[in-house]
């Protein structure tokens, strides 16, 4: 019976042995844990190792728009690049309640296989619904590395104890159904985004009376101008009838205005419609008012002779 004793005992310091040596392959490269602004920058950082955790405070307080960010590289003991092969299986950060283990959550780590590096954050006005049914609003993280086989010794290595702010702490009520599928399956709501848009052309109008003034005004001088002048002008003026030939070209005048109207009065006619009409008035106009003016040379010519 003693010697069935001594024998499991040396197994059992054996294999304890054996998960020491190789669990003793893997050590981290420029492992850095910090907290930081969704800006990028960093208000703390801290190196650590598989034998030390970061020197940050105790508590550590943070605020809800930032992140806690772990970037670090898998590689020998003996400074080497380690081959995925020897990589651990699994790599997480678990979050957990200081007072009840029950509040807790794991986050995998991702891990590049090719180069060993691995990164992972979390932002805090993101957390899972059932870590804000933290009471006493203290959050331990912790690193754990592990393996389905012996090729690497488990590893549970405390990284901080987070102070959460109280406007992330939830009251204790039980979680609805639908905070139980946020923290099971990692889905939640975003915070809502509020945009404040330019303030509309027609609220920075002027008064109705001013708009009213300015449009009398625009009509009516114009008018007025002309009546005055006309009755300068009117004795020494000689209207006719127009001929054939200058009779076209009036009514291409009088057609582009009517365009021009009816653009300005918004009948339905916008600019990419305009422009067809418009060139072909033109055009109309243009060679209608050269034939009238061909006529008026000959009349002046004729009266000459």
């Amino acid at each position: 019976m003693m010697i069935r004793h001594i024998q499991t005992a040396l197994l059992c310091l054996l294999a304890l042995l054996c998960t020491f040596a190789f669990g003793s392959q893997i050590a981290l490269s420029g492992a850095k844990l910090s907290i930081s602004t969704i800006d990028g920058s960093a208000r703390i950082s801290q190196g650590f190792d598989l034998k030390t955790s970061p020197r940050v405070p105790s508590p550590l307080p943070i605020e809800s728009d930032e992140v806690l960010r772990l970037a670090f590289t898998l590689q020998g003991t003996d400074g080497e690049k380690l081959p995925a092969s020897q990589q651990p299986h699994q790599i997480v950060v678990s979050l957990t309640d200081a007072e009840n283990e029950e509040i807790a959550y794991t986050s995998i780590v991702t891990v590049k296989r090719s180069s060993g590096k691995a990164t992972w954050n979390q932002r805090f006005n993101r957390l899972p619904a059932i870590l804000t049914q933290s009471k006493s609003g203290l959050l331990k993280a912790s690193l754990l590395i592990g393996s389905f086989d012996h090729s690497t010794a488990p590893v549970r290595l405390p990284l901080a104890t987070i102070k959460l702010p109280s406007s992330l702490l939830q009251d204790s009520a039980p979680l609805t159904p639908r905070q139980r599928k946020e923290a099971q399956q990692g889905f939640g709501r975003h915070a809502d985004h509020f945009h404040t848009f330019a303030t509309p052309a027609a609220d920075q109008m002027p008064a109705k009376s001013i708009t009213t003034l300015a449009a009398l005004l625009t009509l009516v001088v114009p008018w007025a101008i002309f009546f005055v002048l006309y009755k300068q002008i009117a004795p020494s003026l000689n209207i006719q009838t127009p001929s054939p030939r200058a009779s076209p070209f009036v009514v291409s005048l009088v057609a582009l205005e009517l365009l021009a109207f009816i653009y300005w009065q918004g009948f339905g006619l916008t600019l990419f419609k305009l422009i067809p009409w418009l060139l072909a008035f033109s055009t109309l106009t243009l060679f209608t008012g050269r034939n009238a003016l061909q006529e008026m040379r000959k009349v002046r010519l004729g009266k000459t002779a």
